[in-house]
């Protein structure tokens, strides 16, 4: 889903740059044909009157292709599919060009603009949309042509077979052309298809070493890296209406379990803390309680965002009941935990959190362990 996002937002900007290059040809077209009619009216070479030049040539390019161009900024900012959108571009691509040649008499060269409303689908993934442009190209540069005809009327050079069959042979260039923009299209857009795939693969992969990166594998729980990468910047948005608080949880006597027991038997323990840990951590689905980190060993850090400090200093009492009361196969001793937490009011370094939260610990454990001790606030 994050990577059809990420495609749909490409598309839209390449969309929009080329909607807004329409836009400038459209607006640098209009001045031309202006200054084309003043000149003319200047040198009085009108064959037929300034008036009939003026509604052709300027006039008629200028309300059309404007009316195109405000459909196309309308498409663009209302709620419709990427595949809409795109054909409408597209589609304003060819118009522009083909209304413009139509009424200068200019078909040659129409299969450029039209061409360029082609291979601006490179980026649809619509089949269908491409193979409609694709005709509608043709319409257009055939109309072009008829229009150049049109012009002839009167003139010697219809009479020269020579010159006809030579735009003739243009005219079939023109469709061979489009028919080479067009399969040119599908060639990149296959590309297109195989480097998105790629890129798949490699967000996948950096997203799964990511995780790997930042979750402790024998626990489960967030690692040392997450925790330096991200907790600075949570300890210096602390205030009174964010308060943030943390503690230290050490398992009481894990050198004598390690050492009675084996450490496969420790490994047991410390999964289980992390197993408890994100199970009641997450007793309320939209927001966790805390995050648990493995800081390292047998002590893990649970943060508390945005809490009460008397729901946090609960909630930590909790756990530490409930994992006394936790059985194993290998022991019938129960197995405790001690620690110390603090809330944070205003921002500070973690070096110094941690140093509070650690004195906390310690007064725990010295004071007889399998207890929560509430360090001084910061």
């Amino acid at each position: 889903m994050e990577g059809l996002e990420r495609t749909s937002e490409i598309q839209a900007i390449i969309r929009r740059k080329v909607a807004t290059l329409v836009t400038v040809c459209a607006v640098i077209m209009t001045i031309l044909d202006i200054a084309l009619f003043i000149y003319n009216l200047e040198l009085d070479l009108f064959r037929d009157g300034p008036l009939p030049f003026f509604v052709q040539r300027v006039l008629t390019p200028l309300v059309v292709n404007f009316g195109l161009l405000s459909f196309m900024w309308g498409s663009e900012g209302g709620i419709h599919s990427t595949d809409y959108k795109n054909g409408v571009v597209a589609w304003t691509i060819c118009s522009v060009c083909g209304v413009s040649a139509i009424v200068h008499g200019v078909y040659v060269i129409t299969w450029i603009g039209t061409g360029l409303g082609v291979l601006f689908l490179t980026i649809s993934h619509n089949r269908l949309q491409k193979v409609l442009i694709l005709i509608y190209s043709y319409v257009l540069v055939t109309l072009a042509f008829l229009a150049q005809l049109h012009e002839w009327r009167g003139v010697e050079k219809i009479l020269d077979k020579t010159v006809f069959v030579y735009y003739v042979q243009n005219l079939v260039l023109c469709y061979a052309m489009l028919a080479i923009v067009y399969f040119m299209s599908m060639v990149l857009h296959s590309h297109i298809l195989e480097i998105m795939e790629d890129n798949r693969n490699l967000m996948k992969q950096s997203g799964e070493y990511e995780q790997r990166v930042a979750t402790d594998a024998l626990t489960g729980c967030y690692s040392r890296d997450y925790l330096s990468h991200n907790i600075e910047k949570i300890f210096r948005k602390c205030t009174n209406r964010l308060a943030t608080s943390v503690a230290l949880i050490d398992i009481d006597n894990f050198k004598k379990i390690n050492d009675t027991y084996g450490h496969d038997c420790g490994d047991v323990v410390l999964e289980r803390i992390g197993k408890l840990g994100r199970m009641l951590g997450h007793a309320e689905q939209e927001r966790p309680l805390y995050r648990v980190c493995r800081y390292g060993g047998e002590e893990f850090l649970f943060i508390f965002t945005d809490r009460n400090p008397v729901t946090c200093q609960k909630q930590i009492e909790e756990f530490r009941r409930v994992f006394e009361s936790q059985e194993y196969d290998f022991t019938d001793d129960r197995i405790t935990v001690s620690g110390g937490i603090v809330t944070c009011s205003s921002a500070q370094e973690f070096n110094v959190v941690f140093k509070a939260v650690d004195e906390a610990l310690y007064e725990a454990k010295a004071s007889g362990k399998n207890r929560i001790v509430v360090g001084k606030g910061l």
